[in-house]
């Protein structure tokens, strides 16, 4: 199988960097390391720092076809056999579970398909890479329903997505979502009841829908008689407007500073408190640095627009300079919040500002 021929884009809700013991000396675990040195998988793999925004869909799949795409694709029952059914279509996964990953890779393999790519990626993150007008079908199939009141806000269905979801779906383009969960289903109902962009025919929803394809929960919730919700939207209005959370970027984002002047230990002082943004909020977890003191690892989360990135910010100390930038291991998406931690690293530093690409 030649190199690519699936696509997978780094970002967890888990730190995305390891430290190497030799460089930093505490060693930081990323659950993504597993599947990156899978011997399997390790073609499989594009740094989408890499790739850009908007996603080349041409390029990543050798082809133009109409693309489907499914948020959640767990051990890709659904995703394989219904690429397997359409050949002349292109099939789009995201997920954030390398194991889930590992176990559609397999089959994929086994079914000796060309048309599937995969997306290690937060889906509310992911669609912003998509081209807009890109998106044929959309399927989500048992999102997890959080039901405890204090987690309904950790759902991935909002107002926000399916704004979003619109402004990257064909016009005339369909979304299934499908739960067992009651509480979910009438969340959902009222989402889209509210929103201007998706619209229905018939019934709001149906328990029956013979020819859509069956899944792991869905043979599991059968079994144990619980009742199934089928709601199928078609795109009526395309969203204008909307802020693009991601953006386009030639280089990543750095501050160099004169060295003279700093103070590496104020870092310490970030670690902890929450910093509030307009549009989101920053936390610094951990500063870990080198035994020769001349590398030093923030553990950062930003949250901004529904969506939470966690990685490391680098400050590398080299002859009269100091750089603050993303680590060379950290998969995230670059959006106003990410510059923002980096120059905040910056700022506690002090220093004078030799050269940045980040703006005020």
């Amino acid at each position: 199988m030649p190199a690519h021929n699936l696509l997978l884009l780094g970002q967890g809700t888990a730190p995305v960097c390891f430290l190497e013991e030799n460089k930093v000396g505490k060693a930081v675990q990323d659950p993504a390391l597993d599947l990156r040195l899978n011997s399997k998988a390790v073609d499989f793999i594009v740094d989408p720092k890499e790739l850009g925004r908007p996603l080349d869909l041409a390029d990543i799949f050798g082809r133009e076809a109409p693309l489907e795409v499914e948020i959640g694709f767990g051990y890709g029952h659904f995703l394989v056999r219904r690429a397997k059914e359409a050949p002349e279509r292109n099939f789009l996964g995201f997920e954030l579970s390398s194991e889930c990953i590992r176990k559609t890779i397999s089959k994929i393999e086994k079914a000796g398909i060309a048309n599937v790519r995969l997306v290690r990626m937060d889906a509310r993150l992911g669609f912003y890479f998509l081209p807009e007008r890109s998106v044929s079908v959309t399927y989500m199939n048992f999102p997890d329903p959080w039901p405890r009141k204090k987690h309904k806000k950790r759902r991935l269905l909002d107002g926000k997505f399916l704004e979003l979801l619109a402004s990257r779906t064909v016009d005339g383009g369909e979304f299934y979502f499908v739960t067992d969960h009651d509480d979910y289903l009438e969340y959902a109902l009222e989402l889209f009841r509210e929103s201007p962009y998706w619209k229905w025919e018939g019934e709001e929803f149906t328990l029956e829908m013979p020819d859509y394809f069956d899944t792991k929960y869905r043979r599991k919730w059968e079994r144990m008689g619980k009742r199934i919700y089928f709601l199928r939207r078609i795109k009526a209005v395309h969203p204008v407007g909307i802020r693009e959370l991601v953006e386009e970027v030639k280089e990543m984002p750095h501050v160099v500073l004169e060295r003279e002047g700093i103070d590496v230990k104020r870092l310490g002082e970030l670690v902890g408190p929450e910093i509030r943004f307009d549009g989101g909020v920053i936390r610094y977890f951990d500063v870990f640095e080198n035994q020769k003191g001349d590398r030093i690892l923030l553990e950062t989360l930003v949250s901004e627009g529904g969506i939470s990135q966690r990685f490391f910010i680098l400050v590398e100390l080299s002859g009269g300079e100091v750089t603050v930038k993303l680590a060379r291991r950290a998969e995230v998406a670059v959006t106003t919040g990410v510059k923002r931690a980096i120059k905040l690293v910056a700022e506690k530093l002090g220093g004078k500002i030799l050269r940045t690409n980040i703006g005020n």
